[in-house]
């Protein structure tokens, strides 16, 4: 086996042992909080767990897919381009740091703007780590911060309420910010640096695919929080983060080449997104016996059969049309994704909260979502045809 497939193995594995583990320790919180407190505690906290993730996907300003494009083109000028990024997406920041501060209690303000900021030191250097390839050193530091919330959560075991759970999610990602930053601290630079104006205007439309994707994969769990249904939402808040855990399976695999990707022609493209449709049909499968196991043991959730075959539709599309976003990338046809999301988005909300009043339960928001899934993987091939 020559060094260069070694090296290959080594990159994907790292990655996606990464990746996994990252989303493993997202999982694990949920089950840790319901187990000792109970679901209407944390369906009360995903309502802070929906308005962070939705404001961070405007600090970040589609910032991870711009700049990894952008090193690609221009190696030379990482730490420019990086740092850049950086101080001209403060602004935001400060901006919902007001929001924050005006719009809760003082001090639950002070932990949603502490979690803000370590995220924005979290999410900031996600470009680096993929470029870079520091897949065993964030493995490192996402493993230390969570040590510490386990540490911080069982100080608080006795005591847990949803104010201590958002005051610990914020102490652990300020934490893991600190390290990410001391990992690329030579990074950062200041001197003789040059803001570019234009960014938001030159990143607009990863931006919205930013947002899009968001709200593809949480606009059901937003629905569902609207109807004040803690356990509910709790419930239907676990089952979309294991279903998303599985549809990113692909991604983790093709991350670290990425800027691969971008320069190989569309015979090879075909032949990688031929290999992950087969991966869908065998992977996913064993995946739902997995997340039925742990709903039935772990949460008393014993659902039917039917809703681990929308589950199935509600992963699999995006198997095979992930790869067809990078195509569509590396010919800079952003505009073309963010049209198609865009339609999903809407289809997905309109769809999802008219089976939701319908009919009220788990299956309606799943299987929404489903049908939006299948709905742009068409989309995405009619483009494919006319290309």
């Amino acid at each position: 086996m020559t060094s260069k497939i070694i090296n290959r193995i080594r990159f994907i594995s790292s990655n996606a042992f990464r990746q996994v583990l990252m989303s493993i320790f997202g999982i694990f919180i949920p089950f840790l909080v319901i187990h000792y407190s109970s679901k209407i505690v944390w369906g009360e906290f995903i309502s802070f767990l929906l308005y962070i993730l939705f404001t961070q996907q405007i600090i970040n300003w589609g910032n991870k897919e711009h700049l990894i494009r952008v090193f690609s083109e221009n190696p030379s000028k990482i730490r420019e381009n990086f740092t850049s990024s950086l101080i001209i997406r403060l602004p935001i920041l400060i901006l919902f740091t007001i929001i924050d501060f005006s719009y809760f209690q003082m001090d639950l303000g002070l932990y949603l703007f502490l979690w803000q900021l370590g995220l924005f030191f979290v999410n900031s250097p996600e470009s680096l780590i993929i470029y870079e390839k520091k897949f065993i050193q964030s493995i490192y530091i996402e493993t230390l911060s969570f040590v510490f919330f386990l540490s911080c959560f069982y100080f608080q075991i006795s005591q847990i309420n949803v104010k201590k759970i958002v005051l610990i999610y914020s102490l652990y990602q300020l934490i893991k910010s600190i390290l990410y930053v001391l990992l690329f601290k030579k990074t950062y630079i200041l001197k003789n640096l040059k803001i570019d104006i234009s960014y938001f205007k030159k990143n607009i439309w990863f931006f919205f695919l930013s947002i899009l994707g968001f709200m593809i994969s949480k606009i059901d769990v937003y629905i569902i929080e609207s109807f004040h249904n803690k356990i509910i939402t709790s419930d239907y808040q676990i089952m979309n983060t294991l279903l998303l855990f599985t549809m990113s399976i692909p991604m983790y695999i093709y991350t670290p080449f990425i800027k691969n990707i971008y320069r190989n022609n569309t015979v090879v493209i075909h032949k990688v997104k031929k290999t992950f449709l087969l991966l869908g049909l065998t992977l996913i499968p064993l995946a739902l016996i997995c997340i039925s196991i742990l709903q039935l043991h772990f949460l008393n959730n014993n659902y039917s059969l039917w809703t681990y075959i929308i589950a199935f539709f509600y992963v699999f599309p995006s198997f095979i049309y992930g790869i067809e976003i990078l195509s569509l990338f590396k010919n800079h046809k952003e505009k073309t994704v963010v049209i198609v999301l865009f339609i999903g988005a809407i289809f997905n909300f309109i769809l999802t909260y008219t089976l939701l009043c319908y009919n009220f339960n788990l299956n309606s928001a799943l299987l929404g979502s489903a049908i939006t899934q299948i709905l742009i993987l068409l989309l995405f091939s009619i483009i494919k045809k006319e290309s």
